[in-house]
């Protein structure tokens, strides 16, 4: 089983121009076929920030808050760690599958989370030609300018969770996470099986999940 990272966080929003402004701002490019109801930015790696309009109907898997962060989905790379991770999570809880062969549950934090199959592309970094103290690397050019960021990559992801033993615990026994630091009474970092990254989650103590 290996979890390539975040595959998409969705949110749940009132107001839609607000929210697409903020994200058009942060320099997330919106992906084809946008509604007024549904907003979709993609990212470089194949990751998504998904945006739906509050509605009645698709109020489920929230924390209590009416609007925000609504379930984080996790990319897997093939359909037998798929499978494997949906039959191990039914053996305690309930797990339910959509149309689009995502799985969808909570962890033992609380957290609505998912599994979805995920062909991640890892973004290449561009040639910068920094020059050092024993690395020439630009001659006679200026060096390269931005006037807009391009976030490439859904790094991680922080929730508040009431028992963070208990969360982490579910991590890394269940799903393979590895614990890569902490701070003290504050909170764990751990990263998903498949990334190099020092983390991709963040459990944070909080009294109920957030």
């Amino acid at each position: 089983m290996t979890i390539l990272g975040i595959e998409s966080l969705r949110f749940r929003v009132d107001d839609m121009a607000l929210m697409m402004r903020f994200f058009d701002d942060l320099g997330l490019l919106r992906a084809l076929g946008e509604t007024a109801d549904e907003v979709r930015y993609a990212l470089a790696e194949g990751s998504s920030v998904l945006l739906q309009k509050a509605t009645a109907s698709n109020a489920s898997g929230t924390l209590g808050n009416q609007y925000g962060p609504q379930e984080l989905i996790w990319g897997v790379d093939d359909t037998r760690a798929l499978d494997a991770i949906g039959n191990d999570l039914a053996k305690d809880r309930a797990v339910s599958h959509a149309n689009d062969d995502t799985l969808h549950t909570r962890d033992d934090g609380g957290i609505p989370i998912g599994f979805k199959l995920y062909n991640r592309q890892a973004p290449k970094d561009a040639e910068q030609g920094e020059n050092g103290l024993n690395s020439i690397q630009r001659w006679n050019r200026l060096r390269k300018w931005y006037d807009h960021a391009r976030p490439q990559v859904l790094h991680h992801t922080v929730w508040g969770v009431p028992n963070v033993d208990e969360a982490v615990a579910f991590y890394v026994k269940r799903l393979d996470f590895r614990v890569t630091d902490m701070i003290r009474n504050v909170g764990v970092f751990m990263r998903c099986d498949g990334r190099p990254d020092h983390h991709n989650l963040f459990l944070h103590r909080g009294q109920k999940p957030f």
